[in-house]
């Protein structure tokens, strides 16, 4: 009979410290039997479960999936807290649509085409919704055609820097979409020539451009599976590009 009573109090007692505890859960599936003391913008602080008068300790919240309170309230931060935690980001990418370069590729019987941009953006709240960013483009095109046994040619290169501001307005676990507007300095080269200098080009002249720039972010997007690789694509219009692909550094 004592046994069963002794089986009895230690029973009660374990539901009683399995219902008083909080659980933390990690987006690596890894589960902490713990108390919550605190949770910041940034980061929970808990204290183990096993020594409640030892050392706190913190994660980040992009760490976490969800807390489940002693209580039975589920708090998951995959939807509070997007994944996505970095700060800056580096992006490489190749500029596919440029309206002035690929009609200049397009204008003889061949043409050739190449664009880049390289941009260093940060963002500048916590909540990862607003983000600055520094943008260098180059595009180059070249097109050559034939008339009575002369080759013409035409050649155009664009370049610029724009400072862009965007707005991440739908962020997920491994990204965002987000739309944004730029200003900087845009220019835009035009260069003719041909094999006999003769002056019956079939290439309409049209004069360069330089000075203030602009660009419309309609839509981009971000997706970054890893912690410091990930991949960009933007859809707009203005000096710099209609459509862009590349990949982004970040940290």
């Amino acid at each position: 009979m004592k046994k069963i009573f002794t089986a009895g109090v230690l029973f009660l007692a374990g539901l009683t410290s399995a219902f008083g505890q909080d659980k933390l859960v990690l987006r690596d599936s890894t589960r902490i039997a713990c108390k919550v003391v605190e949770v910041t913008e940034e980061k929970v602080k808990y204290r183990k479960w096993n020594n409640l008068d030892g050392p706190m300790y913190t994660v980040r919240n992009s760490e976490v999936s969800y807390i489940l309170y002693e209580n039975g309230i589920m708090d998951p931060f995959s939807v509070r807290y997007p994944r996505v935690r970095h700060t800056f980001m580096y992006r490489s990418g190749y500029i596919l649509l440029h309206y002035p370069a690929t009609k200049v590729s397009r204008m003889g019987e061949s043409g050739t085409y190449i664009g880049a941009s390289n941009q260093i953006a940060s963002f500048l709240d916590k909540k990862k919704r607003y983000s600055l960013n520094a943008s260098l483009y180059v595009v180059y095109a070249g097109s050559k055609d034939e008339v009575q046994n002369e080759l013409f040619f035409v050649d155009y290169l664009g370049i610029g820097f724009l400072l862009k501001g965007d707005y991440h307005w739908h962020q997920w676990q491994t990204g965002s979409l987000y739309s944004g507007l730029g200003f900087g300095y845009a220019g835009g080269y035009y260069d003719y020539t041909s094999s006999s200098r003769l002056q019956n080009s079939p290439f309409e002249e049209v004069p360069g451009t330089k000075g203030l720039g602009y660009q419309i972010n309609v839509l981009g997007v971000q997706y970054a599976p890893t912690k410091i690789f990930g991949l960009y694509a933007e859809l707009g219009y203005g000096n710099e590009s209609i459509l862009q692909l590349g990949y982004q550094i970040y940290w």
